[in-house]
């Protein structure tokens, strides 16, 4: 009978394996929709004073449920953002999909700050981007090598990911700035160039 059961309740949990990858690779609302929907989550309906700038997804586990909703950007929030609820598993009160991705950011992310929110304090870690614009990973070896002083701890592709529990619902949130690459790179490579003529000029009256 126990193999039976592993064999029915094995797929349903793998399937439902969202990883950290899979948010970290958001970064509009259709990169949001497709880690959705290849994951296996389901729209959800959103309250009607919100339905225009927020979309949401679940997904009903065996034990245990996972609700995302993707906030718009608009002109009284500069900054969008994806989030994660995950409830906690009715038989052991955790939830083993929650602490796998944060037991990895943990591994392989830097602790940044406490950030403060509506719903009380995150913690936020900044993770490597696997699929930073080369653009954006040129400027900033760039940057870390020729601008003295810089601080060489920063990597401007990294990504920003809070975390926090509050009673049974563990939060993951990733923030979303209206600042496309195209826009980054060019304000960064102006940046650069002014802080290299600086560096010039300060280098020259020595």
């Amino acid at each position: 009978m126990n193999k039976i059961l592993l064999i029915l309740f094995t797929p349903i949990v793998c399937f439902a394996q969202i990883t950290l990858q899979d948010i970290l690779s958001i970064d509009s609302e259709n990169s949001y929709k497709r880690v959705m929907i290849e994951n296996g989550f389901s729209t959800k309906e959103m309250d009607e004073e919100i339905e225009d700038l927020t979309i949401g997804y679940k997904k009903e586990l065996t034990f245990t449920e996972i609700h995302s909703t993707f906030r718009k950007a608009d002109s009284l929030m500069l900054n969008g953002g994806v989030r994660f609820y995950f409830s906690s598993d009715i038989t052991n009160k955790k939830n083993k999909v929650y602490d796998k991705i944060y037991d990895e950011v943990k591994k392989s992310c830097k602790f940044s700050k406490i950030r403060e929110d509506s719903g009380g304090d995150l913690a936020y870690y900044r993770c490597p981007d696997i699929d930073a614009d080369p653009r954006l990973v040129k400027l900033n070896e760039l940057i870390h090598n020729n601008i003295e002083g810089s601080d060489k701890s920063i990597n401007l592709t990294d990504i920003d990911i809070g975390f926090s529990k509050v009673e049974s619902i563990y939060l993951i949130e990733l923030p979303l700035t209206l600042i496309s690459n195209e826009k980054m790179i060019d304000m960064l490579t102006k940046l650069y160039e002014l802080g290299l003529e600086k560096q010039k000029n300060k280098n020259g009256k020595n």
